[in-house]
Formats: C-alpha cells, structure tokens, sequence
C-alpha cells in the first residue's frame, strides 16, 4: 500500500505542489490580514480596557444599584411613616373640625334659641307696651269724657 502523502508519484507531488501554491496563497492572505490586524489588534487591546472599565462601571452601577435599592427601601418607609403621619393628623384635624363643626352648630342654635327667645320678648314687650297705651288713651278718653259730663 501506497500513502496518499509519500512523495513517490510525480502525479501525487504535482496535487501536493498544488496544494502547497494554495496553502501560500492563504498564507500570503493571512500576513495581509495580519498587516491589517496591527491596528485591529490596538482596537482590540481599547477593546478589553473598555470591557474593563465596563465591567467596573457594571460593579460600581450594581453598587449604586444595592445602595439605591436600601435607599429606595428607605425612602418608601418613610413615605409610608410619612403617609401613616398625615393620615393621623388628617383624621385629628377631622376631628377637631367635627368637634369645632358640632361647637358651631351648638353655638349657632343656642344663639337661635337666644335670638328666639328675644324676638319673642321683644313682640311680648310690643304688645304689653300697646295693651298700656291702650289702656291709657282709654282712661284718657273715659277722664275727658267724665269732665264733659260734668
């Protein structure tokens, strides 16, 4: 048996001689692609760095992240001890406004009352002070009377 890479056969040596030609071929294209790399192999190196100070960024962002989230949880709690603390004071000026509300409405019926209650003294005095005048142009007129009769 013959291998297919022994160098015996002139035909076999031609392929290989061909494949060579090829293999340089890429070779040449692979050095062109290595002269075009210096700058790539630059871009790459900016390329890792910037990686790096990403991944920093990433790490101090997921810092920042935890601290915001804490903070976040604290400034919600303090919303809510915020909102817990206004609900309060809003119910007790509720309620101090029903208690000044009901004062009020006492006051202002009392003060109804009272009005009442002087109206109608007033329309008691009225009528007691007409009955008296009343009754005094009636003696007048019974007195003028008696002296005309006699």
């Amino acid at each position: 048996m013959i291998d297919d890479n022994v160098d015996d056969d002139g035909g076999e040596d031609d392929g290989e001689d061909k494949a060579k030609d090829n293999n340089d071929d890429d070779d040449d294209v692979d050095e062109e692609e290595e002269e075009n790399d210096v700058d790539g192999d630059d871009d790459d190196d900016n390329d890792e760095d910037e990686d790096e100070e990403e991944d920093e960024e990433e790490i101090n962002n997921n810092n920042n992240n935890n601290n915001n989230n804490d903070n976040n949880m604290m400034m919600i709690m303090m919303m809510i001890m915020m909102m817990m603390m206004m609900m309060m004071m809003m119910m007790m000026m509720m309620m101090m406004m029903m208690m000044m509300m009901m004062m009020m409405m006492i006051m202002m019926i009392m003060m109804m009352m009272m009005m009442m209650m002087m109206m109608m003294m007033m329309i008691i005095i009225i009528i007691i002070m007409i009955m008296i005048m009343m009754i005094m142009i009636m003696t007048i007129m019974m007195i003028m009377i008696m002296m005309i009769m006699i």
